[in-house]
């Protein structure tokens, strides 16, 4: 008998999490960089899935957008998102979510395995900003960082509260 990656459950939450992060980001406030509600839905999915799971569900997402689905934040798709300053973040979702939920493996607390997972992300999408503007790291910190910072601390606590409520359902 062949070993299957995933069960049937498990893909059928892969996708169900893979759209979740879609609509997530079309729940957003424009901006150079648009503050979105992605974050939440990608710690939710670690969270909630564990690390395989939720890295297969955000690979699914950014997949399906760079295939052209309008799934990123402002209903487009295509590779071309990733020559923008969101692509940095969008990318920067796969190394939060391994550190996260290596992190929760660990024992660590959810919410402080997200706040780590979160700034693994900030520091991808810091640097893919620094890059096509140019600029210096700080400066990119100053832009993509220091403004999100007080929403991101409430989108990771009901992150982590959803998923202590969930956890046992799933």
């Amino acid at each position: 008998m062949k070993h299957k990656l995933f069960t049937t459950r498990e893909t059928c939450y892969i996708a169900l999490f893979a759209a979740v992060i879609a609509v997530s980001a079309w729940i957003a406030i424009p901006a150079a960089i648009s503050f979105t509600m992605q974050t939440f839905a990608v710690f939710c999915a670690v969270g909630l899935l564990g690390t395989k799971c939720a890295v297969a569900s955000i690979l699914t997402y950014i997949v399906i957008g760079a295939a052209g689905l309008p799934v990123f934040t402002g209903f487009v798709g295509g590779i071309g998102i990733f020559a923008t300053v969101n692509g940095g973040f969008i990318l920067g979702f796969i190394p939060a979510a391994l550190v996260c939920g290596t992190l929760i493996k660990k024992g660590l607390h959810a919410a402080i395995s997200m706040g780590i997972g979160l700034l693994v992300c900030y520091f991808f999408g810091s640097a893919w900003f620094c890059i096509l503007s140019g600029g210096k790291f700080l400066a990119s910190v100053q832009a993509c960082v220091l403004p999100f910072i007080p929403f991101d601390i409430i989108k990771i606590s009901l992150a982590a509260f959803t998923v202590k409520k969930l956890k046992k359902h799933i």
